[in-house]
């Protein structure tokens, strides 16, 4: 709808597509492997459970690669 595509034309959401855009071109290739590896099996050995708001990353934050911890906020 009309309404959807206003929504798309934000400062925010053009920050989200560029990110996305920004990782596709240039953080995935470098880790296709991993994220190949993700596709087809995730054995995360750690659960992660917090409370907080956006300002917590929490693979950052537990230093974990993409798929090493399930996290939960």
């Amino acid at each position: 709808s009309i309404h959807f595509i206003d929504k798309l034309e934000t400062p925010v959401m053009k920050d989200i597509i560029e990110g996305f855009l920004k990782f596709q071109s240039d953080a995935f290739p470098k880790r296709a492997d991993l994220f190949k590896n993700l596709a087809n099996q995730q054995n995360p050995r750690t659960l992660f459970i917090s409370c907080s708001d956006s300002s917590l990353v929490p693979e950052l934050v537990t230093q974990h690669e993409p798929g090493g911890a399930l996290c939960y906020s």
